[in-house]
This record gives structure tokens, sequence and C-alpha cells, in this order.
């Protein structure tokens, strides 16, 4: 017997890793909004409903995946990286 769960997967991503960045981003997109409708300006409100996506999806701009939002991090302490330098005259 299949047994739902309260809350689904997606669900959860949007649940958790709430930083304080996306709470940010979250009441910007919500100010900008929020004005466009109280102003009646429909640029400002897709803009609005745009940021507020965003935050709430966790994602970065779209495009090609220059700006992603990072799932995971690298803690490595192991990884060194030289780096040369030369000098200029």
């Amino acid at each position: 017997m299949y047994v739902r769960q309260p809350y689904s997967k997606k669900m959860t991503l949007f649940l958790k890793n709430w930083t304080v960045i996306r709470l940010l981003r979250l009441s910007l997109g919500g100010f900008i909004l929020y004005d466009g409708i109280r102003s009646q300006e429909l640029l400002f409100i897709g803009f609005g409903v745009y940021f507020t996506g965003l935050a709430i999806l966790n994602l970065g701009c779209f495009g090609a995946q220059q700006c992603s939002v990072p799932t995971t991090k690298n803690n490595s302490v192991d990884q060194k990286v030289e780096t040369k330098f030369e000098e200029v005259h």
C-alpha cells in the first residue's frame, strides 16, 4: 500500500537552505512586486514576479549557467593551487 508523504522532495527543496541572502532577494522581489501592483506598472509587476520566483525557487539568473546557485560546497583542505607571477617592467 502506498502512503503519501505530506511533503514531496520538491517541496522540501523550497523549505530548506534559506539564507540571509535568499531572504533579502525574496523581500526585494516582493517589494518590487508590491510597488508594481500599487502603481499599476506592468513592467515592475513582471520584474517583481521574476525576482520573487528566483528567490523562491533558489535559482540564479536564467542563462548559460554562468550565475547558477551552487548546491554543494567543496570544503576540501587538500587542494592547493600554486600561483605563478611574472614581473612586468
